[in-house]
């Protein structure tokens, strides 16, 4: 993913979550990598809407998206073929 294109990404994913919820700093997504891949963004989505826009925009994107949850299992079971540039994990 070129840098104009994760700065975009970046800013549209501000834009639905706010900037406080989106993870971008490159040393603090390594604690949200899987199996080794650190995503691009780490997003914590706050209600079903923003959770939504934001599947959305991965869909319009051609990323996939890896649901943490808690992540508390991140690194068990297989490995996708392809991890997306963004981690999704609700605020809590």
């Amino acid at each position: 993913m070129s840098t104009a294109t994760v700065n975009r990404m970046g800013g549209e994913l501000r834009a639905i979550c706010g900037a406080e919820h989106v993870i971008e700093d490159p040393v603090e997504l390594q604690k949200y990598q899987v199996l080794n891949v650190v995503p691009s963004f780490a997003v914590m989505p706050g209600s079903a809407d923003e959770t939504a826009a934001i599947l959305r925009l991965a869909n319009e994107r051609r990323l996939s998206v890896v649901p943490a949850g808690g992540f508390t299992a991140q690194h068990s079971g297989n490995a996708p073929a392809q991890i997306g540039r963004a981690s999704c994990r609700e605020r809590v």
